[in-house]
């Protein structure tokens, strides 16, 4: 299921997922298809026990998570007054799968003066004179993504494309990941990533990197480039914990014909804010009047 920005679209969403009517679900619910049109037109507030009816209708059940609200930090109170709050409607109006392929238009329309080599942002080729050109490899959202679900990683998208999956305005080149560390995942980690030539964004380029199950095991957080863009595998995100803490914060949301785990906005918003970086501040403002906008 996709995620949702309202109770109605919600309720629409799970009729959908169970190939009903909104006729079938009323007559599964016991009431009329009118309440139910005006439910998903959030024309209509409903109650607690009216979700459950309509969860169970579609064989699923209805889960409430508590999260600890956020301190008012007076440096994002201000950051708040500075966002685009148009912009972010508009954006919620379109699918996860829109926000995220626009992302990787930007990616891959980007005109970046300088690639760092020793980051892993630039492959040399050379340009008929003998001379070497930089060519910028920019992450291609769709290609790593796709690898991933298809060799069914166990993994949970954090970080920028989080964000942006949610509605935010903000541009990233990487994509963030948080991953199971259990030797099978592992496997289909090292799998899915094979064919990309990973190597350590931090390393001098040249430098042996022996991509497997090992190395993996090794380590926690591995910053990799690849031939197709820049990935971030976290064992463990400040604020989270590791991928098995983090699963009960996770929604399932539709992109590139694939179902993708995504972190929830209000968790989002906690280790954005636990990871403590002074850059993080106006992202965070951002993501928290997404989430005001979102109730």
């Amino acid at each position: 299921m996709k995620s949702v920005d309202s109770i109605g679209l919600l309720v629409q969403q799970v009729r959908q997922h169970a190939h009903l009517t909104q006729r079938e679900l009323a007559e599964r619910v016991g009431t009329s298809q009118s309440a139910i049109a005006k439910l998903e037109q959030g024309e209509s507030n409903p109650t607690i026990d009216t979700l459950e009816r309509c969860a169970a209708a579609a064989g699923l059940a209805v889960k409430f998570t508590l999260v600890p609200l956020p301190v008012a930090d007076p440096v994002i109170e201000q950051y708040k007054g500075d966002v685009d709050r148009s912009l972010l409607r508009e954006n919620r109006k379109k699918s996860v799968h829109e926000r995220l392929q626009s992302l990787g238009e930007w990616q891959a329309n980007l005109n970046v003066q300088h690639y760092a080599v020793s980051r892993g942002h630039m492959r040399l080729r050379e340009d008929g004179r003998g001379r070497p050109a930089a060519k910028p490899v920019m992450t291609q959202l769709e290609r790593l993504l796709t690898a991933l679900c298809d060799a069914e990683v166990e993994f949970i998208i954090v970080g920028g494309v989080a964000a942006r999956a949610h509605g935010s305005s903000r541009l990233t080149d990487s994509l963030d990941v948080a991953y199971a560390r259990s030797p099978a995942n592992l496997s289909r980690i090292v799998k899915a990533l094979a064919p990309y030539a990973p190597y350590l964004r931090s390393a001098p380029s040249g430098l042996p990197f022996d991509w497997s199950v090992a190395t993996l095991q090794a380590g926690l957080n591995f910053t990799l480039t690849t031939t197709t863009g820049a990935i971030d595998l976290l064992g463990e995100i400040a604020g989270g914990g590791q991928y098995d803490a983090l699963r009960s914060h996770t929604i399932a949301v539709s992109a590139f014909n694939r179902e993708l785990p995504l972190l929830d906005l209000p968790w989002l918003i906690h280790v954005t804010r636990a990871a403590g970086r002074p850059k993080d501040l106006e992202v965070i403002a951002e993501l928290e009047v997404l989430l005001y906008e979102s109730v």
